[in-house]
């Protein structure tokens, strides 16, 4: 019973491993097609499985260590050819992989070890162990798929590597304790060699279970720092709204203003050139004062903002707005929506050369019962929005990543508060950003 239990058998333990690295692979950009990645990841259950099978049963040691190194070093080399992960998310996929093979490879044994106490035929145990590992793995990536995002690969660092490794070392050297207690003292009269498998397999549940639990402590980390950042650029675009719109209303005093100048100077001279001048400076007005034509207050003042904003770097916006059918949204949501949607829309124009193409347009519509928005920016030849997105989210182009990006998930979570969608492309040089919002929800 004891030989049994303790002896998992090296082809089981090469499919814990090759099981662990595919669950975990299933998280990671691919880097070759689908049929190349599974060509290549059988080749590497053959070559870990007759590794281990001529590896095992060794005594000495440091010989031992020396396999195990080996055998993590093929895992940390099978991410790195497979994937496109940096070399942080390799080591600590590797690691996660390593821990999780140990337990599956353990647990599964012992089952497998007292079904063959109790009579049950060796074929019929072998498949039953080979396929509880992968259980075991599907098990797994259903508890790992709402933790492991691609946000959350962004956030892993050193600290969070050295954190892990640490987890794992501790795990796996006092998982193994009683082997090699045993291969140098007598333990048969202590007691130990009888259950250094159940210690084992103790230990390694311990150590799953608190990588699980600081797993899921950094994605809650993740989660308030997401949410903080999101209220804080909330509160922003609320506190650039009410800016603007106190020096809105000293803008349209000074509107009305020139227009009764204009009038009076057209009266008392018909100097061509004069009128030309004032033609050309009512037409001006004209133009910047479009966004009084929305129907909806905070609206206007939002893009009286931006317009003037695009001024600065020829921006030229177009609107077509029926801004009523915001009346039922609150004034921080259409701040939210319309504040970073314009925000990024000015940052993208203003990175293309020609100003002739920094066009921006608007457009708010009724479409059936459904609430039209559509954003668009003229963009050129830039990469594609496949290109552009992580994880269905915009990708930020900032250099501070972690501290920027939130904009378009901002936008996101308000439609969505509305029981409304969002959706992001790029057609014939335009990037857009399309919502579609239920009417009056």
């Amino acid at each position: 019973m004891e030989t049994m239990m303790n002896e998992i058998p090296r082809s089981l333990t090469a499919l814990a491993e090759w099981g662990a690295c595919m669950m975990f692979l299933m998280y990671a950009p691919l880097r070759f097609e689908k049929w190349k990645t599974w060509g290549i990841s059988f080749l590497y259950l053959i070559g870990l499985m007759v590794f281990l099978i001529l590896t095992g049963g060794e005594k000495n040691m440091l010989l031992w260590w020396l396999y195990m190194l080996i055998a993590m070093a093929s895992i940390i080399g099978f991410f790195a050819l497979e994937s496109e992960l940096e070399v942080r998310q390799v080591l600590y996929f590797s690691m996660l992989s390593f821990l999780a093979a140990e337990f599956m490879a353990s647990v599964s044994w012992i089952i497998t070890a007292m079904a063959l106490l109790l009579g049950v035929p060796f074929r019929v145990c072998f498949v039953l162990s080979n396929v509880m590992v992968l259980l075991l793995c599907v098990l797994a990536y259903y508890l790992e798929r709402h933790i492991i995002t691609e946000n959350y690969l962004q956030q892993i660092t050193t600290h969070e590597n050295i954190a892990t490794f640490s987890m794992v070392a501790l795990v796996f050297a006092f998982s193994n304790m009683g082997f090699v207690v045993n291969d140098y003292f007598p333990t048969d009269a202590l007691g130990i060699s009888d259950i250094s498998g159940l210690l084992r397999t103790f230990m390694d549940f311990c150590g799953i279970a608190i990588l699980y639990a600081y797993q899921s402590r950094i994605r809650e980390y993740m989660a308030e720092k997401e949410s903080s950042s999101m209220q804080a650029l909330l509160r922003s675009q609320y506190e650039q709204y009410r800016y603007y719109q106190s020096t809105q209303e000293m803008i349209h005093i000074k509107y009305h203003d020139l227009k009764h100048q204009i009038t009076g100077l057209r009266a008392e001279t018909d100097v061509e050139k004069r009128k030309e001048w004032l033609d050309r400076l009512e037409r001006e007005l004209d133009e910047n004062h479009l966004v009084d034509r929305t129907g909806n207050q905070v609206l206007d003042t939002i893009l009286g903002a931006k317009i003037f904003q695009g001024q600065k770097i020829h921006a030229r916006f177009t609107c077509v707005c029926d801004g009523k059918l915001l009346d039922h949204m609150h004034v921080t949501d259409i701040c939210t929506i319309f504040g970073n949607a314009l925000d990024n829309a000015l940052e993208a124009v203003a990175m293309i050369e020609d100003p002739e193409q920094r066009l921006i347009h608007l457009t708010i519509k009724k479409n059936k019962q459904f609430i039209l928005i559509n954003v668009m920016n003229y963009c050129g030849d830039v990469e594609d929005v496949e290109d552009m997105t992580e994880g269905g989210h915009l990708k930020t182009s900032k250099y501070d990543k972690e501290n920027h990006g939130f904009g378009i998930k901002s936008i996101r979570y308000t439609v969505e508060k509305y029981g409304g969608t969002l959706n992001i492309d790029r057609k014939n040089g335009w990037f857009g950003l399309h919502m579609l919002i239920p009417e009056g929800n």
